[in-house]
């Protein structure tokens, strides 16, 4: 699914913690830390790029269950006049 910056913020306003990986989105509202932490609290609408590279193998594939789809930068649009 594509989505933009719009409809992260329109997510995020409903109360959705979307975080993204690059041009991966992250739908972690849904998500129970093993140690019973909220740790997208202070990431919500933000890349989390570094918080997915410390995380190892088993972690990352926790996050593929969360993905709902890739972002479109207004830039990746292109338009005929």
């Amino acid at each position: 699914m594509i989505i933009t910056r719009d409809d992260i913020k329109e997510m995020i306003e409903e109360g959705k913690k979307i975080i993204f990986v690059g041009s991966n989105v992250y739908d972690f509202s849904e998500f129970k830390h093993p140690f019973a932490l909220d740790p997208f609290y202070n990431k919500i609408g933000q890349d989390c790029y570094k918080d997915y590279k410390m995380h190892g193998k088993n972690a990352r594939v926790t996050w593929k269950r969360f993905k709902v789809g890739v972002l479109r930068e207004e830039s990746d649009v292109c338009m005929i006049m």
